[in-house]
């Protein structure tokens, strides 16, 4: 058999946290970090699809 085989596949239907995981990291002294728990409601899952949504919280916190 050649070509691709599928591993893993989420149609995302919903949001599964035992196949994805909410990461609070920063890195290369960047302002920006993924926030845990759908907070500020930055995740939303529709059509198939995940979109994570980009805010400005308007200061610095400790989240």
């Amino acid at each position: 058999m050649s070509g691709w085989q599928v591993d893993f596949l989420d149609e995302f239907d919903s949001f599964n946290p035992k196949n994805w995981q909410d990461q609070m990291i920063w890195v290369n002294n960047e302002d920006q970090c993924y926030v845990s728990d759908n907070q500020f409601n930055t995740r939303e899952v529709s059509n198939g699809t995940l979109k994570i949504r980009v805010i400005d919280l308007g200061e610095k916190t400790s989240l």
